[in-house]
């Protein structure tokens, strides 16, 4: 089963996406590929690093500090960025090229697109570089050329061999916008020849790749800047894979965990939860419908638990309730409360929602179902040859026109390992090859 992981960095995720790293790695999900874009280029560096606490990767010395933003806006992040308090000077400082035109001019020094400047080590680039191209797990990320509105894709040796040459369905905005009456800017309309080629992973692709509109937009290193701004997260290239996991954005909340036991211990005082196991209201809710901001502080679901977490606002939907189980999305927020708007919003994804998991369910007990047949079939014909059952296992993927590597990704086995396993099989079947391996397989199952 060939997996996938696809983590989206722009706008603060990239958070989700360590703690999601983490989830997989105490799950023991190993990936084929990831995909990540913006700064989840660099959590990524460090969890293929072996890195156990990723939050080392996050900008987070000032979690908790209510000055924070205040802090960032003056001072900057250190080794991260640092406001461009000399270029602004320089441009005060700078007469004016009137060929620009008074409101370019007067903009350019009070409202300049650059607001910092990078800071992180060229040192610091290539590192990374060096890791993702040394991964054994295929790596994937963008940059974006604001001009031309064009995307590009980077991968190690591993993403070249594990992405399909094309994608499933082809992007045809700017094909049918060409055609369409009236002018437009095809620039941000993806063509279907787009970002098909996976270029070299190099120190500068990475700088490339994490430089941010706040950057400013005259020294963008090779033209190119965030990816992200382009497209937040890559999946169409995915369509080959099984399956893309998704694991708990927090590791401290998954199962067995202190706060995981915490929050299980007082459940009973949470209002939404109480709310909906008595009827299943198909309405988003949000805790301030029952209770007052007083009122939520002064239980210990908050002092203990989402006072932990920074969670002073809460708004949920349920997905599925079938007897005991409920089944949930929340939002969170620390500073205000969910408007209306917000929650009509989340009302009308609430049907998509529940749409795709009934569609997962189905999904799921299709591959079951599919997977016992299969192994039942390989079962049988590795007891008609005198086979074991990962030999079986082998055999039936091989017969299925599976090569080495293929089956060593399917069974999670190395392709070594696989090509032993068929010298076993063609000496207990007495057979020379593959191919007639495989025939007497079909030979087996018909029996």
């Amino acid at each position: 089963m060939r997996l996938a992981f696809a983590l989206a960095g722009l706008g603060g995720f990239n958070a989700h996406g360590a703690g999601f790293l983490a989830a997989a790695a105490r799950w023991g999900l190993k990936p084929d590929l990831v995909t990540a874009t913006s700064g989840q280029i660099l959590v990524l560096a460090d969890w293929l690093r072996g890195e156990k606490d990723l939050r080392t990767s996050l900008v987070s010395e000032r979690a908790g500090n209510p000055m924070a933003q205040l802090q960032t806006a003056m001072f900057g992040l250190p080794g991260v960025f640092r406001p461009a308090y000399h270029a602004a000077m320089a441009r005060l400082a700078a007469f004016p090229d009137f060929r620009e035109g008074l409101l370019n001019i007067f903009a350019d020094r009070v409202l300049p697109a650059q607001q910092y400047v990078p800071a992180r080590s060229e040192a610091s680039f290539q590192a990374a570089a060096d890791t993702l191209n040394a991964s054994p797990i295929g790596v994937v990320f963008n940059s974006y050329d604001p001009r031309s509105g064009t995307g590009f894709l980077y991968g190690n040796d591993a993403a070249r061999a594990a992405l399909p040459v094309e994608k499933k369905i082809p992007n045809m905005h700017a094909a049918i916008l060409a055609r369409a009456p009236g002018q437009r800017d095809l620039r941000y309309a993806a063509h279907v020849s787009a970002e098909r080629d996976i270029h070299p992973i190099t120190a500068d692709a990475v700088k490339s790749a994490l430089w941010l509109s706040l950057y400013g937009f005259a020294s963008i290193p090779g033209g190119q800047m965030d990816g992200a701004y382009h497209r937040s997260c890559i999946v169409s290239e995915l369509h080959d894979f099984d399956r893309i996991f998704v694991a708990p954005n927090d590791e401290r909340l998954a199962p067995g965990t202190r706060h995981y036991a915490t929050f299980i211990r007082h459940i009973d005082e949470h209002p939404v939860i109480a709310h909906n196991a008595r009827m299943a209201d198909p309405v988003p809710r949000r805790i301030s419908d029952f209770l007052t901001d007083k009122q939520f502080r002064s239980l210990a679901l908050h002092s203990e638990f989402f006072r932990v977490f920074d969670i002073n606002y809460q708004m949920a939907m349920v997905v599925q309730h079938a007897g005991q189980q409920m089944i949930g999305v929340a939002v969170n927020r620390v500073l205000s409360d969910f408007t209306e708007r917000e929650r009509t919003c989340l009302a009308v994804l609430r049907s998509h929602v529940v749409q795709a998991y009934g569609h997962g369910l189905t999904i799921e007990r299709l591959r079951t179902e599919s997977r016992c047949a299969r192994d039942a079939r390989a079962a049988a014909c590795a007891t008609a040859g005198g086979l074991t059952q990962r030999e079986g296992e082998v055999l039936h993927w091989v017969a299925g026109g599976k090569s080495n590597d293929d089956v060593a990704r399917i069974i999670g086995v190395t392709s070594a390992t696989v090509k032993k396993h068929l010298e076993h099989i063609y000496d207990k079947l007495g057979v020379a090859n593959r191919t007639a391996a495989s025939a007497m397989y079909i030979r087996f199952q018909r029996g």
